[in-house]
């Protein structure tokens, strides 16, 4: 069944399903269109299921009546109707809300090392001291953006993200310790990635809780309450909430509240 996979977590396998019109794509680990699932998926070539499109071709016998070809006309406006609905549904669904550039302006993007110039660029604002601006160039046009409140740009991943450990990456404030206890909690960490929506990180923005900082275990499918040996926990920093994951050879420390090597634990 291409629609679920296997997670794996402290010793046991879980069966997860990805979101629906998703399936599984073994060689990017995640949840995808199926237009991009490999052809040599084992599951694609299953006799009971078949999940690639396939086209038919229905033959209608010549009819001799009247009355015979005012009932196939009748059936072939039904088939119309019913094939319009499903067209419908599916526009609706990329109604997406995305966040407008703050200003844009013709520039073309960088110009590699071979004389190419890229179509499409994201590169960071290096004239911002926080970190929390860039740009995005694409086909000779290039936009100047901001990252959303309390979220960094990465220079690496080329992304807004939560504040790294690299104090460079953004404005440290020093005397707020609201913020000092974040960056203590978030090192060794990173945010879980969810594989049935293509791997995005289990985070969001929440318009009810504007914390400056908050920190708790996340118990449930992969842990218990009481185990010793925990590796996932949820923060609310600047109002994003978010679930993390201590980075491999870490486990999570409830007392300290952030990730510490897997020697200071007996599990």
């Amino acid at each position: 069944d291409c629609s679920k996979f296997v997670q794996c977590a402290n010793g046991y396998l879980f069966i997860q399903s990805c979101q629906p019109g998703l399936f599984y794509n073994y060689k990017t680990d995640q949840c995808d269109w199926l237009s991009n699932i490999p052809d040599d998926s084992p599951c694609l070539h299953n006799d009971e299921t078949t999940l690639k499109p396939t086209t038919s071709t229905t033959t209608m016998k010549p009819t001799t009546t009247e009355e015979e070809t005012t009932t196939s006309e009748t059936e072939t406006t039904t088939t119309e109707e019913e094939t319009t609905t499903p067209e419908e549904e599916t526009t609706t669904t990329f109604e997406i809300p995305t966040k407008p550039p703050i200003d844009c302006f013709p520039q073309a993007c960088n110009i590699n090392d071979d004389g190419t110039i890229n179509e499409h660029e994201v590169y960071p604002n290096t004239a911002d001291p926080c970190h929390a601006s860039y740009f995005e160039c694409n086909l000779n046009r290039t936009c100047y953006f901001e990252c959303g409140h309390g979220l960094f740009f990465n220079n690496v991943t080329l992304s807004c993200e939560l504040p790294t450990e690299d104090p460079d990456y953004w404005c440290l404030d020093e005397d707020n310790q609201g913020t000092m206890a974040s960056i203590k909690s978030m090192r060794n960490s990173h945010p879980v990635l969810d594989p049935s929506k293509m791997n995005m990180p289990e985070c969001y923005e929440s318009i009810s809780s504007q914390c400056t900082f908050s920190f708790r275990p996340s118990y449930g499918l992969f842990s218990r309450e009481g185990d010793s040996c925990v590796n996932e926990y949820e923060i609310c920093y600047e109002g994003w909430i978010c679930k993390m994951r201590c980075d491999a050879g870490f486990l999570l420390d409830l007392d300290d509240k952030e990730c510490k090597p897997k020697r200071y634990f007996i599990c």
